[in-house]
């Protein structure tokens, strides 16, 4: 079980993401759930902050707002797929970063303009996600 969390722009129209470097492709922060986390929404905000740098996170919901189950590379020894719980905040894009030793790249990007070699699934989930983000940061 894995806990991450898409990191949107305000407006949702951007998203924060980090070029992972063992996977080799862009993709929302996020880690495997440690028996020290309070939960899936712990371990989410646990890994943003370890992975983004950001403190500051507007988190929109203490629920999910997807969840995928998908297979790994070879690259990652033990595990051969992951069940990811996926959380949604906003941040904003002004705010200072940091890349972790985890990632090769951290960047916003344009939800019209995802960048080349994210994770192959993401440019058809994040619209999804980002909708589900949207309509619970209205209320």
């Amino acid at each position: 079980m894995t806990a991450s969390c898409a990191v949107f722009s305000p407006g949702f129209d951007a998203v924060l993401l980090h070029l992972h470097r063992k996977a080799g492709v862009w993709l929302q922060f996020g880690g495997h759930i440690e028996s020290a986390d309070a939960g899936a929404r712990a371990a989410a905000r646990r890994e943003t902050g370890e992975e983004s740098g950001l403190a500051e996170l507007a988190w929109l919901s203490p629920l999910p707002v997807d969840v995928h189950r998908h297979a790994l590379a070879g690259r990652f020894g033990s595990c051969a797929e992951h069940t990811d719980i996926v959380f949604a905040a906003t941040a904003d894009p002004a705010a200072a970063t940091r890349r972790s030793a985890e990632s090769a790249g951290l960047a916003w990007s344009a939800l019209a303009e995802l960048p080349d070699g994210i994770a192959a699934d993401l440019p058809a989930r994040l619209p999804a996600i980002a909708a589900r983000a949207r309509r619970l940061a209205r209320g």
